[in-house]
C-alpha cells in the first residue's frame, strides 16, 4: 500500500511539473551600428611647401545610399551642417556604404564615399 502511495504521488508531481509554463527565450536582433566623422579644412600653401589648415564651418555634408541618389539628388538620407571645427558627425548608421556630397558655397562641392563597417567609426577628410 506504501508504494502505491508513493506512486501515486510521483505521478502528480510529475504531471504537475510538465504542465508547467514554459517561459519563451530571449529574442535579441542586432542593429548595424556606424558612425562617420567628416572633417573639412581649407588647405593653403605656405613657404618652402609648408602647408596650413584651417577648420571650414558652415559645410554642408549629405549622406546617401547610392551613387545614383546623389548624382539625382534624390533619396537623400541624413544631412548635417560643419562645426566651428570643421566637423560633421553622423551616428547609428544602418548602411555598409554611404555617398557622401560635401558642399560649400564658396569653396565649391565635392564627393565622396565611405565604408560603414558595423560598430565602427568611419573618418573622411575633406580639403578645399
Amino acid at each position: 500500500m506504501y508504494s502505491v502511495k508513493w506512486l501515486l504521488v510521483l505521478s502528480v508531481a510529475m504531471l504537475f511539473f510538465s504542465c508547467a509554463e514554459k517561459e519563451e527565450p530571449e529574442v535579441f536582433v542586432h542593429v548595424h551600428n556606424a558612425t562617420i566623422k567628416v572633417t573639412v579644412n581649407l588647405e593653403q600653401g605656405g613657404l618652402n611647401g609648408q602647408y596650413t589648415y584651417t577648420p571650414i564651418s558652415g559645410v554642408v555634408v549629405e549622406l546617401y545610399k547610392t551613387e545614383e541618389d546623389r548624382t539625382d539628388y534624390t533619396d537623400l538620407v541624413f544631412t548635417r551642417t560643419t562645426d566651428s571645427g570643421g566637423l560633421a558627425v553622423f551616428e547609428n548608421l544602418e548602411e555598409e556604404y554611404y555617398y557622401l556630397r560635401i558642399s560649400h558655397p564658396t569653396y565649391g562641392t565635392m564627393l565622396d564615399e565611405t565604408s560603414t563597417p558595423d560598430g565602427t567609426v568611419s573618418f573622411v577628410q575633406v580639403y578645399y
